[in-house]
């Protein structure tokens, strides 16, 4: 009997140290007990996933004099005490808000909370941001958090990391939104998810990075790109956009730039681009595979006076089977304009498509089955 009770207080000792611990941020300032900075770094000393929360209202503002080193799993969770969301800025300039190195992290999450420069400035300096993500492995989530004013949201170098972000809007940033290391261009992360954000005015890339073999997925989901200079450039294995909406932006909507190794599947789906300033959709294909299918794209090419909807050409001629498969579509419109439609694939499905003041489909068609 003593044994077995033993046992059973052990069992239950062992429960208690796996809760995660729970530390509150009671003061605005930074470096002292109660601050954020305080906060994280008691839960970087934990070996479990730990809670970050405030005592504060929405009109509080949260300075942070230095970058916070992010060494544990956490989750912070900025709703205020009023139900609003803390708002969290840097004291100076020149340092990202947050840094994740090269840790073994399950999951760090950041919730409700807002993060912003105090004024917008269209100067670029790499050093400064939201989060740079270096983590070797786990996941990384933002979840109905507003980003303004900020050089970039996100530079991340961990290619076994899986981003997440959901309900978020960003407004007026500098550089690229998502983005790779500089140093490292074939390193980014093992897969990017965008559910039911909101972009507006980035001055760069929404999304810019990732290599084919070292990204395998891009999913995006019921999305807002309005106003920002270019959508989605670079490549993954699989892409995927559905029920997204791209408005006035400035260059291309989405640019896949595969090389001569490129095996990409991309597939768009119940997607609206409208007025894009050069292509709507482009991408140069060698052994890719590109669904359009039940969208809109129209009105491209008004910043050049001419320009093309979609563009698809293969960059190098390898060997490698290209193919295109669009169904269910509209290009160009009586209202925003039609532009060209280019195509250049070894195999081309084209079926119930309507085409507005087409300028052209390419003769480099090798097989196509047509019925626009």
């Amino acid at each position: 009997m003593r044994r077995t009770g033993f046992c059973v207080l052990l069992t239950i000792l062992g429960c208690i140290s796996c809760v995660a611990a729970t530390y509150t941020v009671t003061t605005t300032k930074d470096g002292v007990e109660g601050s954020l900075r305080w906060a994280v770094e008691q839960a970087n000393q934990e070996t479990e996933t730990s809670r970050v929360k405030f005592a504060l209202s929405s009109a509080d503002t949260v300075f942070l004099d230095t970058t916070i080193q992010i060494t544990s799993s956490v989750k912070i969770d900025g709703r205020s005490n009023d139900g609003g969301k803390v708002v969290v800025v840097p004291s100076a300039e020149k340092y990202v808000l947050f840094d994740l190195g090269k840790y073994e992290l399950d999951s760090v999450v950041f919730e409700d909370l807002k993060f912003q420069r105090r004024t917008f400035k269209r100067s670029i300096n790499e050093l400064e941001g939201f989060a740079n993500v270096d983590s070797t492995r786990g996941e990384f989530i933002l979840r109905d958090c507003d980003f303004k004013y900020l050089e970039s949201a996100i530079k991340a170098r961990g290619f076994s990391v899986d981003i997440v972000i959901a309900g978020c809007f960003f407004d007026s940033i500098v550089d690229d939104c998502i983005g790779r290391y500089y140093e490292n261009l074939s390193e980014a992360w093992h897969s990017l998810k965008l559910y039911d954000n909101r972009f507006s005015y980035v001055f760069a890339n929404v999304v810019g990075g990732g290599e084919v073999e070292y990204t395998p997925l891009l999913e995006v989901k019921s999305c807002l790109f309005e106003n920002c200079h270019y959508g989605f450039i670079g490549n993954s294995a699989t892409m995927i956009f559905s029920k997204c909406v791209f408005r006035d932006t400035k260059y291309d909507a989405i640019n896949i730039g595969c090389d001569d190794k490129c095996q990409a599947m991309v597939l768009i789906d119940s997607c609206r681009i409208l007025n894009s300033g050069r292509f709507g959709f482009q991408c140069h294909l060698d052994g890719a595979e590109i669904y359009i299918t039940n969208s809109e794209i129209c009105g491209s090419g008004r910043m050049y006076g001419k320009g093309e909807d979609v563009k698809t050409i293969r960059q190098y001629y390898t060997d490698h089977y290209s193919k295109l498969h669009f169904e269910n579509n509209v290009f160009g419109s009586p209202d925003l304009g039609g532009s060209g439609v280019i195509m250049d694939a070894s195999h081309t499905v084209i079926r119930n498509n309507v085409f507005y003041g087409i300028d052209g489909i390419s003769n480099y068609l090798e097989e196509c089955v047509c019925s626009v």
